[in-house]
């Protein structure tokens, strides 16, 4: 709730100051609004962020701006030019996640600004020309991005959020190997959605694309990619019903509105971390209220923006199943040694309290990890067709049900004998081979596991 609260607060920060900006030249709105999603979705990412990591997206920014400027520029002119330029810039920005921490946050820092372009694109049109147009387009960037850090890193200085221990992985064969298979599962899927936008659904392209590239390009493998779809249709039909309720419910207030707006927002942010479909709802009942300061309230609108939305989800589901797959099982797999790497780290750190606690924070880091793959792996489990005693998703629960005891032998006075730290360390070994295709089944080597964790 505190991060949602944060997140929120940026948001607004972001807009008024962007606002007042444009304000300052005569501009258009259309930047601040830029500047409020990029801090909505910034917001959902670390808690804090190095000096380094502040330094690439300053120095990053102004070019996404050019580029994200000659899109919108393209996109009127020359929309199929517009539409390769984007399809090779976002593809780029997942290719580079397989090169390391540096440029996966590059890529960040390039994707971020794109997609909210297409969501709420940034025409200033100020008096001033190009040069003012573009300065304002770069402090919608800049803007959001320093205000999430500023209030993020206040939120953890008054102990209101816990840092996230975050460890960045060196980039492998497997990393580059995914990217390598992501990158072209984008270019497919963008491009069918910009081809399937233009012919079919010509004022709802960006909502084509969009959803293709949730699917696509921010899922982690094709089982994955299925379910993030249906939970991105689920809940835009979700909010689509709740708007049409609002619709009558809620007073044509500017006030009332703003304040629903920021209820959605809050409540879709919070609830993000359980179900995507939580936000999808909750965005769409957003876009429903911002229409009432538009061209106003439609029920067509909203039914032939999910069927924008239908169209999108299924370009990126055959691009991820049908395009180089990767399935999630196999990222499961790397999710699920790495927490065994630092579980063997912890119980090897000895008796120092402050190494100890490090150790730990980095372990519950990878546990966390294991939810971005979890609720997909768990639904896969569930349909009928599926019988698998070692599924991923057991593999999961069973992991994450050792914490609580990891946390209670790793406490200030929980000192292990080296019999009983041997046998974790050993129950840990045993269930990396069963990982490595040993054998022996994985989901038994784990429960064995969770067994020398829990003996009392």
């Amino acid at each position: 709730m505190v991060r949602a609260t944060v997140t929120l607060l940026a948001v607004v920060i972001s807009f008024l100051a962007e606002a007042a900006l444009c304000a300052r030249f005569d501009a258009g709105s259309g930047p601040a609004m830029t500047a409020a999603f990029l801090a909505l979705g910034l917001g959902r990412r670390a808690t804090t962020r190095s000096l380094q990591a502040t330094l690439i997206a300053i120095a990053t920014l102004p070019l996404v701006a050019i580029a994200g400027t000659a899109f919108a520029l393209l996109a009127h002119t020359e929309p199929i030019a517009g539409a390769a330029l984007y399809v090779v810039a976002m593809s780029l920005a997942v290719w580079s996640r397989g090169f390391g921490e540096r440029w996966a946050r590059i890529g960040e820092v390039v994707a971020f600004p794109l997609l909210a372009m297409l969501i709420v694109p940034a025409a200033p049109r100020a008096p001033g020309g190009t040069l003012v147009d573009l300065g304002l387009i770069i402090a919608a960037g800049i803007v959001p991005y320093v205000m999430v850090t500023l209030l993020s890193t206040v939120a953890l200085r008054l102990n209101l959020v816990h840092a996230d221990h975050h460890v960045p992985r060196p980039p492998t064969e497997r990393s580059r190997n995914i990217s390598m298979r992501m990158a072209p599962q984008v270019v497919v899927s963008l491009s069918a959605a910009f081809a399937l936008g233009m012919l079919v659904f010509p004022h709802h392209v960006a909502w084509v694309v969009l959803t293709a590239f949730i699917v696509s390009g921010a899922t982690r493998g094709r089982e994955d990619a299925a379910y993030r779809a249906l939970a991105r249709v689920a809940g835009a039909v979700g909010g689509t019903i709740a708007a049409a309720v609002l619709q009558y419910a809620v007073p044509a207030d500017a006030s009332v509105s703003w304040a629903v707006i920021l209820i959605c927002l809050f409540a879709g942010t919070a609830l993000r971390e359980f179900n995507y479909a939580y936000w999808a709802a909750a965005f769409t009942l957003v876009l429903a209220m911002l229409q009432r300061f538009g061209e106003g309230f439609s029920f067509v609108l909203l039914g032939s923006r999910i069927e924008a939305i239908i169209a999108g989800a299924i370009c990126g589901v055959l691009a991820a199943w049908f395009v180089m797959p990767i399935p999630t099982k196999l990222v499961a797999r790397r999710l699920v040694a790495d927490a065994l790497n630092a579980l063997l780290d912890l119980f090897a750190s000895g008796e120092r309290p402050r190494e100890r606690h490090h150790e730990l924070r980095i372990f519950e880091h990878r546990i966390k990890e294991l939810d971005n793959v979890g609720p997909a792996l768990a639904f896969h489990r569930r349909l009928p067709t599926v019988d698998d005693d070692d599924h991923a998703s057991e593999w999961i629960g069973l992991l994450r049900s050792t914490l609580p005891g990891v946390r209670a032998l790793t406490t200030e006075d929980g000192a292990l004998g080296e019999e009983r730290r041997a046998a974790i360390e050993r129950a840990v070994q045993l269930s990396r081979r069963a990982l490595g295709k040993g054998s022996e089944p994985v989901a038994m080597a784990l429960r064995r596991l969770k067994a020398s964790v829990d003996e009392r």
